[in-house]
């Protein structure tokens, strides 16, 4: 693989990524309260009843992508609008290098170093990450709502070192899914999700606090592919505002080549 087919593939890869575990970081609550003695079912209350409220996100991230032993930074803004749009520009060196577009019909992205585009469905995710995901579902994820986006599913809790692990019952279409939060301040600590194939591990290793939210400050997810690890992705949030007038611009060039996957 070309440097610059490794580069672009790192920059796609950690887009991708990016949206799946943005979506997973508004599992989190603004109370302080340790719920360590409570119950699960008084946890699960209290938890859906603070969950992320905000109608429009903006963050940068800093992220450092490994695949299979080969690493790359690069710098990331996620912007998204509710119900509308969910929206990514990856620069390397202060310039923008691709672009992403998620709305509830379609996934669109393109990258500029190898003149290529995408314009197609929410199959891309299900071949990429192994997780079949609507519009719908990044966004419940993105507000904090992805108990609320699986509703039609059983669940079981226990408490396991003061923290509550929800374990989904029956699997999701064959997928395993498990949360597990902090119950001194309901933040997600840890996501676990796989198939007989595919696995996500992301953890979370520390908050800040902004407009009354817990926001991720620093994440760190493997990737792995029959029981190996073959992407690790680290992420720093900075630079986060909430409930602003966002833009979203996005055009594919003309004359770039499609992609087919």
């Amino acid at each position: 693989m070309s440097v610059k087919n490794y580069f672009m593939r790192s920059v796609i890869l950690s887009m991708v990524l990016v949206v799946f575990l943005s979506g997973c970081k508004a599992l989190k609550n603004t109370t302080t309260s340790d719920l360590s003695s409570a119950s699960p079912k008084h946890i699960m209350k209290a938890y859906k009843h603070s969950l992320f409220k905000a109608n429009t996100l903006s963050v940068k991230l800093n992220t450092t992508l490994a695949v299979e032993g080969r690493e790359q930074s690069m710098t990331v803004k996620l912007r998204m609008k509710k119900d509308e749009v969910i929206w990514m520009s990856a620069q390397y060196m202060g310039l923008s290098v691709a672009k992403m577009m998620i709305t509830p019909g379609s996934i669109k992205f393109y990258d500029k170093l190898n003149g290529s585009f995408y314009d197609g469905d929410f199959e891309f995710l299900k071949r990429k990450l192994g997780v079949d995901l609507s519009f719908d579902h990044l966004q419940s994820l993105l507000l904090g709502q992805a108990f609320n986006g699986f509703k039609e599913t059983n669940y079981d809790t226990h408490m396991e070192n003061n923290q509550l692990v929800v374990t989904y019952d029956p699997y999701i279409d064959g997928l395993f899914l498990l949360f597990s939060l902090d119950t001194e301040v309901l933040k997600l600590s840890k996501v676990e999700t796989h198939d007989d194939h595919k696995g996500l591990l992301v953890r979370y290793i520390d908050y800040q606090h902004i407009d009354k939210e817990y926001i991720p400050l620093s994440v760190e997810a493997k990737f792995t592919e029959d029981h190996e690890v073959r992407t690790q992705l680290k992420m720093v949030y900075s630079n986060v505002r909430l409930n602003e007038t966002l833009s979203f611009p996005f055009k594919i060039p003309e004359g770039y080549t499609p992609l087919n996957f």
